[in-house]
């Protein structure tokens, strides 16, 4: 599972990076769906890979000793 969580994170990472690129690269000012579509995909792509991330953190602390 964890192999699949790091995939899945980078991916959605980098497409978010790429939304967010795009904003500056093909820069239409007066569109403003195109201003908010690429936002809101850039901040989904940044959070899918910020909990990506605290599921991979999650995993890996190790667990407390149980008291009975």
């Amino acid at each position: 599972m964890k192999a699949y969580v790091v995939v899945t994170g980078t991916l959605f990472g980098l497409m978010g990076i790429g939304h967010l690129l795009r904003l500056f690269v093909e820069a239409h000012p007066l569109e403003p769906w195109f201003l908010g579509i690429n936002l809101a995909l850039s901040l989904a792509g940044a959070g899918f890979a910020i909990w990506a991330v605290q599921i991979l953190r999650r995993s890996r602390a190790p667990s407390a000793p149980k008291v009975l």
